[in-house]
């Protein structure tokens, strides 16, 4: 007749021989450990995909911008009541108002003769139409001008905007203490969330 066997499932703890509470005390913390393991882990990849998330919400902002102020713009009547024609001066200038900005544009003194549209009148003698439809070709002639390309300026130090760049990527204040204006620069450029370092997982 064999040995009789234990249901330990049905079996109460205080019913355990000590040798098997210790083997299952072991069981359960180890089960513990890994369950932490599990947490750690899907922090950790939250964390990430958060940190993504306010990259893009950072990128749409901008671009919301953007297009709230064209829309303004483009909402507006395509007339000429966005263009002045200032005379009374030394010189008559025109005023080109878009997107919030002012241009001025020089025309040239009132007993100048229109070589511009050939209207055979000075400017003096042109009407406000006539000197809207010069100013029209003078700020589209600047408009259309190649921009002179100009160097990225970096600031000496890295400024507060920067460091919370910095941390939305993922970088905390002792890290962002090792790093330059230049090398915190490219980081946010590049917009590439920091990857969690082996020591600080190991650690955790």
């Amino acid at each position: 007749m064999g040995r009789k066997k234990i249901d330990w499932d049905s079996l109460e703890y205080k019913d355990y021989p000590l040798k098997n509470l210790l083997g299952k005390e072991r069981r359960i913390q180890r089960m513990i450990e890994k369950r932490r393991g599990d947490i750690q882990k899907l922090q950790d990849t939250i964390k990430k995909d958060i940190q993504k998330i306010n990259v893009d919400i950072m990128n749409h902002k901008g671009d919301l911008r953007k297009v709230r102020l064209v829309i303004k713009e483009k909402s507006k009547d395509d007339t000429d009541s966005s263009i002045w024609v200032l005379r009374g001066g030394v010189n008559i200038r025109g005023k080109w108002r878009r997107f919030g900005i002012d241009k001025f544009v020089h025309i040239g003194k009132p007993d100048t003769l229109d070589k511009i549209t050939d209207t055979g009148k000075t400017y003096g003698r042109m009407t406000d139409d006539e000197l809207i439809k010069i100013i029209k070709i003078k700020v589209g002639n600047s408009l259309t001008k190649p921009k002179k390309s100009k160097g990225v300026s970096i600031p000496i130090m890295i400024t507060n905007k920067m460091r919370m760049s910095l941390s939305t990527l993922g970088y905390s204040r002792d890290e962002m203490k090792h790093l330059t204006p230049i090398e915190s620069h490219k980081i946010i450029n590049k917009g590439v969330p920091k990857k969690p370092s082996k020591d600080r997982n190991r650690n955790q």
